[in-house]
């Protein structure tokens, strides 16, 4: 990151001399970005190393999550509204009477 900040630097002078101020000021704010975002990647680098550490105890974090569900699912059932089913008639049965042969003709 020095070498970068010395180079930018550098380039400021004779750029401040011949270009004028309007050129200089734009490559400092270029440098304070620059400087700004590699801040902020060593500080994600940082978070992500302590994120990727091995978690020794998984029983306990699926315990958690398993219980974190069912108090998801509890509250998703309160919220619902009870829906009372109509009661359930019987199916009628139809009475069936044998049929009447006309007198005239016989079973085979």
């Amino acid at each position: 990151m020095r070498v970068a900040q010395s180079a930018s630097d550098a380039l400021i002078k004779p750029a401040a001399d011949t270009k004028g101020p309007d050129l200089a000021k734009l490559l400092q704010a270029l440098d304070a970005r620059l400087q700004s975002q590699a801040a902020a990647i060593a500080a994600l680098s940082s978070q992500t190393r302590t994120a990727a550490a091995p978690r020794t105890d998984t029983a306990a974090v699926r315990k958690e999550v398993e219980a974190m569900l069912r108090q998801q699912k509890a509250v998703e059932a309160a919220a619902k509204p009870v829906m009372v089913a109509p009661p359930v008639k019987p199916k009628e049965n139809l009475v069936q009477y044998p049929r009447t042969q006309p007198q005239g003709s016989q079973t085979p």
